[in-house]
């Protein structure tokens, strides 16, 4: 089973999917908190260090669609290591190939070199989304001590991905569970076993 969660940045993805690895552990259940490697993103970000003084200066500096490219190459790297033989095992996504075409529309990449690879990758049999407000989200960001908030998290970015995460729920047939920021873990188990 392949659970993911999806939403901009500061909605909660990473402690709702680990909270939720946790919780299904405890109850029994083979469960693996999974996200990709980012083997290419690191490459990336090595050389635009490198190049302009910044690791975090991808965009504007490199080609979008490029850029994009490189991190579905780094889901590919998951659905090889983790995702493609998934019977018998819970894996809960901390993020998904619907979040990489909404960062691309975000960044104004190219979208068609992404979308030809969804065929790939297997329809999750839940996919969460999280609904915030990009100011909540923001505000949220400013208060994270490690790492310290990206000129990519800004207020102005962030309203951008909400309406990346929009076309992407317009242009896909993407069954997603719309679920507030504010959710306990306690209510998204009751959730499941009302869906599972």
């Amino acid at each position: 089973m392949i659970i993911t969660f999806s939403g901009i940045d500061g909605s909660g993805k990473t402690t709702l999917a680990q909270t939720l690895t946790n919780a299904l552990l405890n109850k029994g259940i083979d469960t693996e908190y999974v996200k990709p490697r980012y083997v290419c993103n690191s490459i990336m970000k090595t050389f635009c260090e490198f190049e302009f003084g910044d690791p975090l200066s991808y965009i504007p500096n490199l080609d979008s669609t490029l850029y994009m490219c490189g991190i579905v190459v780094d889901f590919m790297d998951l659905l090889n290591e983790k995702l493609r033989d998934h019977d018998g095992k819970v894996y809960v996504c901390d993020r998904y190939i619907f979040d990489v075409l909404a960062q691309a529309f975000h960044y104004g990449a190219d979208p068609k070199p992404i979308t030809a690879h969804f065929k790939h990758f297997p329809v999750p049999d839940i996919s969460f989304y999280i609904e915030i407000d990009p100011l909540e989200a923001h505000e949220r960001l400013l208060k994270r001590v490690d790492p310290p908030i990206y000129d990519i998290e800004s207020l102005d970015n962030l309203e951008k991905l909400k309406a990346g995460y929009a076309k992407v729920n317009n242009m896909l047939i993407w069954k997603r569970h719309v679920i507030d920021a504010s959710t306990k873990i306690d209510g998204i188990l009751k959730y499941l076993d009302k869906i599972v």
